[in-house]
């Protein structure tokens, strides 16, 4: 699961001067992606393939909403997400490789026996592009879901304390959605057809995640 706090990710920034000491010379990440518009459930059903598989879950955007607004990346993150929009693709890209290294560093994530589950990367044709050289992809999952239930679920889980600031305003939410179908989506037909596995999160929690437990014996 993803266990590192912001704090400790910060302070192991600081030690990792060189990225390459941690990387794993040269051998990838085995990993299952999540692709899905917001509010298709990736995050709660990344969450229950790797506890159910010993898997290690990460995501990205819970990284960026552990920032704090008073960090420059923190002050960075709140311009783009009040918007409804994604960080640029030189502090996604950066962020993500230094925060696996940190997890790997940490004994979090054991890249020689786990399988990673990856939420919210990549989200962009360059982010797709710089993945290859980290990320070795098994299984990629793409839950299917409408606009306007995806919009619904998001309204439900703001009208709970949500206090994800891209939850506060339905414009900034549809933003997202807009964004998502336009930039995301499109980099799911990059990836080889055989490894791509389309699924209706339209349902239950347990529905859906009996259909992906077909596809995830690795």
């Amino acid at each position: 699961m993803f266990l590192i706090n912001f704090e400790t990710y910060n302070f192991l920034l600081m030690l990792i001067d060189d990225i390459q000491k941690f990387e794993m010379h040269g051998i990838p990440y085995n990993s299952i992606l999540l692709f899905g518009c917001p509010g298709s459930g990736k995050g709660t059903q990344g969450k229950l393939i790797a506890r159910n598989n010993m898997f290690f879950f990460f995501s990205l955007g819970e990284l960026f909403r552990k920032f704090k607004i008073t960090d420059s990346l923190g002050k960075i993150y709140q311009e783009f997400a009040s918007s409804g929009k994604s960080l640029p693709d030189e502090y996604a890209i950066n962020i993500c490789k230094k925060a696996l290294c940190c997890n790997v560093f940490l004994r979090n994530f054991n890249p020689i026996e786990q399988i990673l589950v990856l939420d919210g990367f990549p989200r962009s044709y360059k982010q797709y592009k710089e993945m290859d050289n980290f990320i070795n992809i098994k299984v990629a999952i793409y839950l299917l879901c409408d606009n306007d239930i995806a919009l619904k679920r998001i309204l439900h889980r703001k009208k709970n304390k949500s206090n994800r600031i891209e939850d506060q305003k339905k414009q900034i939410i549809l933003n997202r959605i807009n964004e998502y179908r336009n930039t995301i989506e499109p980099l799911i037909e990059l990836i080889p057809k055989e490894k791509v596995v389309k699924l209706n999160s339209e349902r239950s929690r347990k529905e859906i995640f009996k259909d992906i437990s077909k596809h995830i014996m690795i």
